[in-house]
């Protein structure tokens, strides 16, 4: 990373949720743009199979 970017925001989200309705929400006026274009938002599941099912810090759900 640099200081021109880009930035990784790690994000908890509920179980079953799809990647298009979280990618809606992170967009959306809920979100951190707060419905605006400030952020170019893109969506990856951290796959917990490469981690041994260990989150990168403690479930707030």
């Amino acid at each position: 990373m640099a200081a021109e970017g880009p930035i990784y925001c790690v994000w908890e989200a509920k179980e079953g949720i799809s990647d298009s309705e979280f990618q809606d929400f992170i967009d959306g006026p809920d979100g951190v743009n707060w419905g605006l274009v400030a952020l170019n938002n893109n969506v990856m599941k951290l796959d917990l199979a490469l981690t041994g099912g260990q989150t990168p810090y403690e479930s707030k759900l």
